[in-house]
C-alpha cells in the first residue's frame, strides 16, 4: 500500500484551472512533494508567480501502519539551506522539528486515500491568535484536494481558512 500511496503524493501538483476560473477566489499555488529517501518527502508550496520564495517548506515522514498511513508533518529548522529543492542530499532528521498534533492519517478510499487531523492539537500562531488546524485531504493518481481550516482555541470558531471550499491540485 505505501508504494501506491507514494507514487500518488510524490510529484508537482497545480491549481490553475481552479485558480483562473475563480481568480478572485483562489491563487495560483504549485506545490511539489520529492522523496528524499529514507520515508520522508520534502516538499514546496509557492505561488505560481513567485516559485524561487515558498512561502511553505516542509518534511513529510511516511509510516506504514498496515491498514492506514500517517503521515508525520515536520518543520525545517533552516528552510534557508535548502530553498528551491537544493541541498537536500544533506537534509537529516537532525534538521526536523515533528509538530506535534499535526500528523494526517490516511485511510484507502476507491482508487486513492482519504487523509485528515485528528483531535484539536495542531497548533498555528494567527496573528495574536492561537488556533488549531482542521485538516482534510483527498489524494488520488491525478489529483490533491485539500481543505485547511483554523479555529479559535477557546471557542472553536473558525477564524481562517478558504471561505470557497477546497483547493483542486491537478498533478502535473
Amino acid at each position: 500500500m505505501i508504494g501506491h500511496f507514494k507514487s500518488q503524493l510524490i510529484g508537482t501538483f497545480d491549481n490553475k484551472k481552479q485558480a483562473y476560473s475563480n481568480p478572485s477566489y483562489y491563487a495560483h499555488i504549485r506545490l511539489v512533494h520529492q522523496d528524499i529517501g529514507d520515508g520522508l518527502i520534502y516538499g514546496e508550496q509557492a505561488y505560481t508567480y513567485d516559485l524561487l520564495h515558498p512561502y511553505r517548506q516542509f518534511v513529510l515522514e511516511i509510516i506504514d501502519e498496515g491498514t492506514s498511513i500517517t503521515i508525520k508533518n515536520c518543520d525545517i529548522k533552516d528552510k534557508s539551506r535548502f530553498t528551491g529543492f537544493n541541498n537536500l542530499d544533506e537534509l537529516t532528521r537532525e534538521d526536523l522539528i515533528h509538530r506535534d498534533g499535526c500528523d494526517l492519517r490516511f485511510i484507502p478510499n476507491g482508487d486513492g486515500y482519504l487523509g485528515r487531523i485528528s483531535g484539536c492539537n495542531c497548533f498555528v500562531q494567527k496573528g495574536d491568535k492561537k488556533t488549531y488546524v482542521k485538516s482534510t485531504v483527498n489524494l488520488s493518481e491525478n489529483q490533491y484536494i485539500v481543505i485547511d481550516t483554523g479555529h479559535c482555541v477557546e471557542s472553536h470558531t473558525k477564524l481562517w481558512g478558504s471561505e470557497f471550499g477546497p483547493f483542486y491540485f491537478d498533478k502535473i
